[in-house]
C-alpha cells in the first residue's frame, strides 16, 4: 500500500505542475539559449511569501556531483515576490555533471522581509541536444533562516529510503505542533490556539 501511495503521489503531482497553466504565459513560451539549465522558481501566494533574502541552490546529480552555490538573484528586479514564477539560468555545470535528482537551498536574513513561502521549483535541463529533462521540487513550505534543505526529486519517498529522516522528523513534527488542538473556552469545541484570539484564551 506504501509504494502504490508514493507512486500515486508522483503521479498526482506531476499531472498538477505539468499543465501550462501553473506557469505564466510567458514562461511556457520562453526561448531558451544553449545547451543551459533553466530553475523555474514560484513563490507561494499567500501572505509574507516574498523575500528580500539572499537564496542560494545547489544543485546534485545521481553520482553525488554538486553544482556551485547558485544565487536567485536577477539584476534590477524584485525577484521572489508572492505569487511569482522567477527563471534562472545555469550554463556552466561541469561536463561530468549527471542527471539532476536533488536540490540543496537555503537563505539568510538579509531585508526588511526575509521570510519566504516556495511553492515548487522546477528544472529544465536542455544540455543534450533536441532533448529537455524536466524535474519537479514541489516543496510547499516555508524557508527558514539560515538553514539548509535538501529535497529529492517529486520530495517524495518511503520512510525507509529516507537519507534525511531527521530532518523529516523535524518538518513533521512542526506540522503536528501547528495542528493541535486545545479546549481554550469551557464547554466549547477544541480549536487551534494559533488561530484563536488571544482575548478568547481562557483559563
Amino acid at each position: 500500500m506504501g509504494v502504490l501511495r508514493s507512486l500515486f503521489t508522483k503521479k498526482t503531482l506531476l499531472k498538477r505542475v505539468s499543465t501550462a497553466s501553473f506557469w505564466p504565459r510567458q514562461t511556457a513560451r520562453a526561448s531558451y539559449s544553449g545547451q543551459a539549465v533553466q530553475l523555474l522558481v514560484r513563490t507561494g501566494d499567500r501572505k509574507g511569501a516574498g523575500t528580500d533574502a539572499n537564496v542560494t541552490v545547489v544543485l546534485h546529480d545521481r553520482s553525488g556531483n554538486k553544482s556551485r552555490h547558485i544565487q536567485l538573484d536577477k539584476s534590477f528586479r524584485d525577484d521572489l515576490e508572492r505569487g511569482s514564477v522567477d527563471k534562472y539560468e545555469v550554463t556552466d555545470l561541469a561536463n561530468q555533471f549527471g542527471e539532476i535528482k536533488k536540490i540543496e537551498l537555503w537563505r539568510d536574513n538579509f531585508g526588511l522581509s526575509s521570510d519566504w513561502y516556495v511553492d515548487l521549483i522546477r528544472v529544465d535541463d536542455h544540455r543534450k541536444t533536441g532533448e529537455k529533462k524536466v524535474v519537479f521540487f514541489p516543496l510547499q513550505r516555508w524557508i527558514k533562516r539560515e538553514t539548509k534543505y535538501i529535497f529529492d526529486e517529486f520530495d517524495s519517498k518511503l520512510p525507509q529510503h529516507d537519507q534525511y529522516a531527521s530532518e523529516r522528523k523535524v518538518f513533521l513534527e512542526e506540522k503536528k505542533r501547528l495542528y493541535e488542538l486545545e479546549q481554550k473556552v469551557g464547554d466549547s469545541p477544541a480549536q487551534n490556539p494559533r488561530w484563536l484570539p488571544e482575548c478568547f484564551c481562557l483559563n
